[in-house]
């Protein structure tokens, strides 16, 4: 039986064609989906309807930057930008891109070390859809020098490349 592995690293987050480099430590971006790829309707004698639901793919991008940072004011403008005009806005697009190794490789029937492929998330026309919370804490919890951005975009596609 052979064993599966993966080796992560290097994750990279761009939004609006800006890579972010102040990202906070742990969990720094996370990609949810609110609603079904289909829906299914099953009827008498079991029969039964397929339907595509197409706000399967609508995604939301939540992002954390150390506050402060170059990053939390480019994001923090998009935000302004947005409320001042929202009908002249430029939709956003981001990229999600994690590269990772499958702990094998080989070079003419000799091992080399990993293969490379990167999971590319790329979400396309999207907005900010909150403002950015704060938190004030005098015992020194580290939650309060994170700024978190959250955006909807309408559609995704993944490629495993």
């Amino acid at each position: 039986m052979a064993i599966t592995m993966s080796l992560f690293g290097s994750d990279t987050i761009t939004i609006g064609g800006r890579l972010l480099l102040n990202l906070f430590s742990g969990e720094t971006g996370k990609v949810t989906y609110q609603n079904d790829l289909g829906t299914v309707k099953t009827g008498k004698d079991g029969s039964a309807i397929f339907i595509k639901n197409e706000t399967g793919y609508q995604a939301t991008l939540e992002v954390h930057v150390i506050r402060g940072s170059a990053d939390d004011v480019a994001l923090d403008d998009y935000i302004k930008t947005y409320i001042s005009a929202p009908e002249k806005y430029v939709l956003l697009n981001a990229v999600i891109a994690k590269p990772f190794g499958t702990g094998a490789g080989t070079n003419q029937g000799t091992a080399t070390g990993t293969v490379i492929k990167t999971d590319k998330l790329t979400l396309n026309n999207g907005i900010p859809t909150k403002n950015v919370d704060m938190v004030v804490n005098l015992d020194g919890d580290s939650e309060q020098a994170i700024s978190i951005y959250t955006y909807v975009f309408a559609s995704t596609t993944r490629a495993i490349a």
